[in-house]
C-alpha cells in the first residue's frame, strides 16, 4: 500500500476530506519521528511500537571487494509488531 492509498483509505472509512487524511498521515509521522528523536519509545497498542535503538560502531566488510570497512555508530528505528496484528495476520 502506498501513501496515496492509504490517505484514500482514512479518508473513506472516516469520512475525511482526502487533503484533511493527508495532514493526519503527515502529522502522525512527523510526531512519531520527533518523539524517537528525542529517545523515547512510542506504542500504538493494535500496530505496535516503534523504538528508537542506538548501533555500536563496527568493522564490516564490503562484499564485492573484501575489504573492511568502518561502520559508524549510528541511531536506528526499530519496530515491534503487536500481538493483536500477529494474529490479525496468521
Amino acid at each position: 500500500m502506498t501513501k496515496t492509498e492509504l490517505i484514500e483509505e482514512l479518508a473513506v472509512r472516516a469520512e475525511l476530506p482526502k487533503a484533511k487524511a493527508g495532514r493526519v498521515i503527515d502529522t502522525l509521522c512527523e510526531v512519531i519521528g520527533e518523539r524517537l528523536q528525542a529517545g523515547e519509545k512510542v506504542m500504538l497498542p493494535p500496530l505496535g511500537r516503534f523504538i528508537h535503538v542506538h548501533r555500536s560502531a563496527r568493522k564490516a566488510r564490503n562484499p564485492l571487494t573484501g575489504e573492511k570497512v568502518d561502520v559508524p555508530e549510528r541511531v536506528a528505528v526499530r519496530f515491534q509488531a503487536s500481538a493483536t496484528l500477529k494474529r490479525r495476520l496468521n
